[in-house]
């Protein structure tokens, strides 16, 4: 199920957890743009998102319509 979805960042990336092709992933600029997300699916299941070449700010990440604010410096 979708609620199984986790993530965490580091400086260039966010990692997802348990993930599938089919799940929507969305990330938003605080004024609701959207930016392109390319996910990179690995063989070990987990999924990035690379932040490299997006400004420093605030943004949304969506996932399957549940929504968290992180913030790239």
């Amino acid at each position: 199920s979708s609620d199984l979805v986790s993530f965490f960042r580091d400086e260039e990336h966010i990692v997802f957890n348990g993930i599938k092709s089919t799940d929507e992933v969305a990330l938003y600029k605080m004024n609701g743009g959207r930016i392109p997300v390319h996910l990179n699916f690995s063989e070990d299941n987990k999924v990035t998102l690379s932040f490299s070449g997006i400004p420093s700010g605030i943004y949304i990440v969506k996932v399957n319509g549940k929504t968290t604010k992180i913030t790239k410096q």
